[in-house]
């Protein structure tokens, strides 16, 4: 079916906030899958098994439902940008924690803090 000539055109306009939004989408789908890889380079560096490692997963997911629950109003109460800015922010410093710790409290609370901060509104 043809639009008609008489319909008006839309155009997605997208300011900074959008273009952020990308940029963190795009982050957090990049270290989501990166996890995979990386759980079993720290499974092997800190000797768990891989019950243990797994644990990890289950902590980003806990985090995920986390900011599922309290998302909504963390963005009303503080507003969408500085919700956004939080959410690299924890997701930067969860990545840093897994990083440069291996020891398995530590880098099973930088998985959750990775996933819990970011608000997606």
């Amino acid at each position: 079916m043809a639009l008609a000539a008489t319909e008006p055109r839309h155009r997605l306009i997208r300011d900074r906030i959008t273009w952020l939004v990308y940029l963190q989408i795009g982050i957090y789908g990049w270290v989501l899958y990166s996890m995979g890889p990386a759980i079993q380079l720290l499974r092997e560096e800190t000797g768990v098994s891989k019950t243990v490692s797994g644990l990890h997963g289950t902590a980003m997911a806990a985090g995920a439902l986390l900011t599922g629950a309290m998302g909504a109003r963390v963005v009303q109460r503080i507003g969408r940008q500085t919700s956004i800015w939080m959410g690299i922010a924890g997701a930067c410093f969860g990545v840093v924690l897994i990083t440069v710790s291996t020891a398995l409290p530590v880098t099973l609370f930088g998985c959750l803090l990775y996933t819990s901060p970011s608000p997606r509104d």
